[in-house]
């Protein structure tokens, strides 16, 4: 059967439009977002265990692209899990949890992720409540910024090309 064909007029050639993705990198910003899906995983050395957060896009120019956040709540370096201690507690006060039990009740939740773009790869930086409150970033660790050397040019970003 040529379903494709009949609607088209003639055959589709995907080499004629830009594949769309949902996990492309978006630009740095402040992007409201539902959890879809919270659930705890162990760790591929299985000496620990992560909260893994996938989040939607609800609102604007990238709704329905999806952001990804792992917390390291059981791990042997005592500062991941003070990092991952303090990002959970943005995402608590974000949503208005006082006291979380179960990844269940970060399932739907809806907050504002602060992304960052590091590596070609989109990071969240800290988590706000949807009326606007700003909740402190989880500690970093400093970085050194490289800059380009003479006669190189400057890397741009997927959506700058």
């Amino acid at each position: 059967m040529s379903d494709i064909s009949e609607i088209f007029g003639n055959d589709f050639d995907h080499n004629e439009y830009e594949p769309t993705t949902d996990f492309a990198v978006i630009p740095p910003g402040k992007y409201k977002v539902q959890v879809d899906e919270a659930s705890v995983q162990q760790t591929r050395s299985g000496t620990g265990h992560y909260i893994k957060l996938n989040m939607k896009v609800i609102e604007g120019e990238h709704k329905g692209m999806h952001l990804f956040d792992n917390l390291n709540i059981d791990n042997p370096s005592t500062q991941t899990v003070e990092i991952a201690k303090r990002t959970l507690s943005a995402i608590c006060k974000a949503l208005h949890i006082e006291r979380c039990k179960d990844t269940a009740q970060l399932q739907d939740g809806v907050m504002i992720a602060h992304v960052k773009v590091k590596d070609d790869r989109n990071k969240i930086r800290t988590y706000s409540a949807v009326s606007g409150e700003l909740v402190a970033a989880p500690a970093q660790q400093p970085q050194t910024e490289e800059k380009p050397s003479e006669g190189s040019q400057e890397r741009k970003m997927p959506w700058q090309r």
